[in-house]
């Protein structure tokens, strides 16, 4: 189906049959900046395809594609609802299920299944995806070149790279309420001033990125990743509070560049295995953790890495390295790490359905 009307309602179709082009003619891109990348992603076969139409809406689609399910270019206020798109089993057979380019759009209550990415994001600022689902795709939710969308609610399982990521230098996303597992990467972000918080991420090589800087992230569930959280932005702008790392083999690393503290208002994250000797009386630990440092990044992991902790050889290489010039790495430390975790029914939720489910 292809639309190039405004105000066009598609409703309850069965489609099948698509064509299997996926990387459109790049030559006959024009002269604008990103015209390479609109011609090649925004030209494939499609079950629908729309173009210079405003406020198009599709709602209970069955797509069955070895390409794309719904390209959308130039359709503002476009609606995609109670959609299922089921793609190719391997990603590089396949493409998007809905691609967005140069105009917001709705995705929401649909269903996703393989090809490459679920949805497919340029330059569509203002952009919703709420209540779908992804499962065995290359990314989940793939933002490029788009600011303030918000990204809530969704769940994504069996993605090979990543759940939900978010490339270029956007501003003013919002990242809410996803719960993301049995992934490559659970959610990588980059830009600026955005919001990530209230997810869930589970059973992936590299839980969270805070790319994004001039960020907050707070009261993620970060739980039995290899890597829970990765930190690479050369200024520390960002807020980290709220958040629980529990029974990942690294609850976090840092790249190259200055220490990051991840306190806030005197309040910081739950790490399993941080402890202290003395309590305190509002609900933080008088000892500081920190996740990159050898020690303490093994305290959920070895009762020997508590004696170690206490050993007056360690403490004396924490002291050198905090007072002298270009001995320190690139390091996370937390001032005051929460006792208890920030998020106890999402951190039970994970623990009981990790527990008892079957890997996809």
């Amino acid at each position: 189906m292809t639309v190039r009307a405004d105000r066009v309602g598609l409703v309850g179709f069965d489609l099948r049959g698509v064509g299997n082009q996926t990387v459109g003619n790049r030559s006959a891109a024009g002269d604008a900046w990103d015209a390479t990348v609109t011609a090649a992603y925004g030209n494939s076969d499609a079950a629908v395809t729309a173009r210079t139409a405003s406020a198009l809406y599709a709602a209970n689609l069955s797509v069955r594609t070895p390409s794309s399910g719904l390209v959308l270019r130039r359709t503002p206020a476009a609606v995609v609802e109670n959609v299922t798109v089921d793609g190719t089993d391997y990603w590089e057979d396949g493409f998007m299920g809905v691609v967005g380019m140069h105009g917001d759009i709705v995705v929401q209550n649909s269903r996703f299944r393989g090809g490459r990415d679920g949805v497919y994001l340029h330059r569509a600022d203002g952009t919703v995806i709420r209540d779908t689902t992804f499962h065995e795709g290359r990314f989940g939710v793939h933002l490029m070149y788009t600011s303030s969308a918000l990204v809530a609610d969704n769940t994504a399982r069996s993605q090979l790279y990543s759940g939900i990521v978010v490339m270029t230098n956007p501003e003013g996303n919002a990242v809410v309420g996803n719960d993301v597992r049995h992934s490559g990467s659970g959610i990588m972000m980059a830009g600026s001033r955005s919001y990530v918080a209230h997810n869930a991420i589970a059973n992936t090589s590299r839980g969270l990125s805070t790319n994004a800087g001039r960020s907050r992230y707070e009261h993620n569930v970060i739980y039995g990743n290899e890597i829970g959280l990765s930190a690479a932005t050369v200024l520390p702008s960002n807020v980290v509070r709220a958040n629980d790392f529990v029974a990942n083999d690294k609850h976090a690393v840092s790249g190259p560049g200055p220490l990051r503290r991840y306190t806030h208002d005197g309040r910081g994250n739950y790490w399993s295995g941080a402890y202290d000797l003395a309590g305190s009386d509002d609900g933080t630990l008088t000892r500081t953790y920190s996740p990159t440092d050898t020690v303490d990044r093994r305290l959920h992991q070895t009762d020997a890495a508590v004696v170690l902790r206490s050993a007056p050889s360690v403490r004396a290489l924490r002291s050198l390295r905090g007072t002298t010039p270009g001995f320190r790495r690139g390091s996370i430390v937390d001032t005051h790490p929460l006792a208890e975790p920030a998020n106890p029914d999402t951190l039970a939720m994970l623990r009981n359905e990790t527990q008892t489910e079957v890997t996809p």
